[in-house]
């Protein structure tokens, strides 16, 4: 999993940068400790680099995405999922996601913790 760390007080926006020529939808949610997953945002290839906010959120919550993709070419699907507060990106807010040219889909998590 990987972490982003980020100031509990402040609102964060997630990026959805998609790279790669496949048709795609994506979904974002969010878990606070102890919480249920709330979806924030969905969207497809023409919402793409469109900012999401979401929070404040408490140290220890979840992010989560899921990206389901298609291509008629068989290349590599690739997106960037950037997190930052006030502008400027969290450290480790810069997330790179990369999948086979087989799969129909990727998900995973994002932790979000304090300094």
């Amino acid at each position: 999993m990987h972490t982003v760390i980020i100031d509990p007080g402040r609102l964060l926006t997630v990026t959805v940068d998609l790279q790669s020529v496949h048709m795609t939808a994506f979904r974002l949610r969010v878990r606070l400790p102890g919480g249920e997953w709330k979806t924030f945002a969905r969207g497809t290839q023409e919402d793409d680099l469109r900012p999401h906010a979401v929070g404040p959120l408490p140290g220890g919550s979840t992010l989560d995405y899921r990206f389901l993709y298609t291509s008629d070419k068989k290349s590599t699907f690739r997106a960037l999922i950037t997190v930052r507060q006030d502008g400027e990106i969290c450290p480790g807010g810069i997330i790179p996601i990369a999948g086979d040219e087989n799969d129909s889909g990727l998900e995973g998590q994002i932790a979000l913790e304090q300094p």
